[in-house]
């Protein structure tokens, strides 16, 4: 009994440990890691350690990268945005990773997902490939799909690329869990 337990707990965290760590883009101001800026809000804000969006909805920046840094599929599967929102608006947004030659691909999340004025990492689904080669040096970030006249204020502090498991692989674990619930409760009833 013993075995088959340790057998599905070694099977599972196999598994897990296939998922790749997430790839930091950028920090948006630090030395130490690419840092991107950008010109196209009027009152954009960047320091240090964040990047203030600070507009209306619908706006767009871009912005190129100090050095490039290098994705591979599946890491490139998701981006996730780490800040602090404090708009109004709940609507979505868009981020897109730019190579070398403009080719780009996109990823679309929803201010409703951060809370409220505290920090939050945020995770924005694939949207498009236009042929975009996995070499990022340019970032765009639309504040909305559709114009308006709501604002938003993000203050930014981490871009990172990660993949995103596939629906079987939550299943398997979540029946290798299940199996190791099921044998301990057997084992001690």
């Amino acid at each position: 009994m013993k075995n088959i337990i340790a057998l599905v707990a070694a099977a599972m965290l196999t598994v897990a440990s296939s998922f790749a760590a997430p790839i930091l883009i950028t920090d948006f101001g630090s030395t130490s890691l690419p840092t991107i800026n950008y010109s196209d809000f009027t009152s954009n804000v960047q320091t240090a350690s964040s990047m203030a969006f600070v507009g209306v909805e619908g706006n767009m920046l871009f912005g190129d990268l100090t050095s490039t840094v290098a994705i591979s599929s599946p890491d490139w599967d998701c981006v996730t945005i780490t800040g602090i929102y404090t708009g109004a608006f709940t609507g979505s947004f868009v981020v897109e990773l730019f190579d070398i030659s403009g080719n780009s691909r996109s990823y679309g999340g929803s201010y409703a997902s951060f809370t409220p004025s505290v920090s939050s990492t945020v995770y924005c689904a694939f949207g498009v490939d236009n042929g975009f080669d996995g070499t990022v040096t340019g970032i765009g970030f639309t504040a909305a799909t559709a114009g308006g006249t709501q604002s938003v204020n993000l203050q930014a502090t981490n871009l990172s690329a990660t993949s995103v498991p596939e629906p079987a692989t939550w299943l398997l674990l979540a029946g290798g869990l299940t199996a190791v619930m099921a044998l301990r409760r057997r084992r001690q009833g």
